[in-house]
């Protein structure tokens, strides 16, 4: 993942961002969940006083022509 970033053309900003995805094994609803822990670290010299930061998530599962927002169940 990650890389050198290519599709602007403009120059990189200096933030360094580690993400750890986890799961547990349990009996309840916590079995079918997932927790992401995010550590974002300023290698720039130039502070940032107003960031703002998203996630995108793509819901496929598996085979992308077979996504659970398509099933109906009944």
């Amino acid at each position: 993942m990650g890389g050198v970033k290519t599709e602007t053309g403009s120059q990189p900003i200096g933030l360094e961002v580690r993400a750890q995805g986890f799961a547990f094994a349990t009996n309840d609803a916590i079995n079918n969940m997932t927790f992401y822990k995010y550590q974002v670290i300023n290698r720039s010299n130039v502070s940032f006083d107003s960031t703002y930061f998203g996630q995108w998530v793509d819901p496929d599962l598996g085979i992308t022509k077979m996504t659970m927002l398509d099933v109906t169940l009944d």
